[in-house]
């Protein structure tokens, strides 16, 4: 194992040493729609539902040395505005959602202006609502709740170059999560009591659809084998 580590990096030395490193990135930003529908075996803390945020993305790929598949990122940032169990957030004091999703990105040129691009790898997420509810022998009841998801995600679009340096982007991204650590502190304010339940919600599914558009740039750059910048190719816009 240890020889063929060795041989990997004289490899990959050898070959950095001959071949300079070009570099083409994609860089994007726009609005983007949630669908998230979950489920659990637990239904008392966490009952089937359907979300929907409306947020901003962020986040773009990187390839090198001209191959058609690199590594990709893809980040977003959300706000809950509707929710089949909580009343569109009528009582909800504050809540937001924040998902990254990371792996790698591939892409297939269909003509000169038209790409398609594709990613696949790990989606995680972290959400918090604070809300209130009304219970009968307590009255206004505060939940302050902290979700933690990990799964698995991917994205599918088309990539369209208006110019050598700016681009559209229409797409969607899917995941689908099966990991969540829930924290939940509730508040009885009548009697000065917190409770708190910190645990994993067995039986946890959840499946995401994400559609996008975004508008972004493009960024192409060669280093040597020492990762110094050598030349960058003049954009022709015509």
């Amino acid at each position: 194992m240890k020889k063929a580590l060795i041989f990997l990096v004289l490899v990959i030395s050898v070959n950095y040493a001959i071949y300079p490193i070009t570099s083409e990135a994609w860089l994007h930003f726009g609005p983007e729609f949630g669908n998230f529908f979950e489920r659990s075996s637990n239904q008392e803390i966490n009952p089937n539902s359907y979300t929907g945020l409306l947020g901003l993305n962020f986040g773009g790929y990187r390839f090198f040395n001209e191959n058609n598949f690199g590594i990709h990122i893809h980040g977003f940032f959300a706000v809950p505005i509707i929710s089949s169990i909580h009343n569109n957030f009528d009582n909800h004091d504050f809540r937001f959602h924040v998902g990254l999703t990371y792996g790698l990105g591939f892409r297939h040129k269909l003509t000169e202006i038209l790409t398609f691009r594709s990613a696949i790898g790990l989606n995680s997420s972290f959400s918090i609502m604070d809300y209130r509810d009304y219970l009968l022998l307590h009255g206004n009841v505060l939940y302050e709740t902290m979700r933690f998801d990990l799964g698995v995600g991917g994205d599918l679009g088309l990539k369209f170059d208006l110019t050598d340096r700016f681009f559209l982007s229409i797409g969607s991204v899917l995941t689908f999560d099966f990991l969540r650590l829930l924290v939940m502190d509730v508040l009885y304010t009548d009697v000065s009591f917190e409770e708190r339940t910190v645990g994993r919600i067995e039986g946890f599914r959840k499946f995401g659809v994400r559609p996008y558009i975004t508008v972004g740039f493009n960024i192409f750059r060669e280093y040597d084998s020492r990762g110094r910048r050598i030349r960058t190719p003049v954009a022709n816009d015509d």
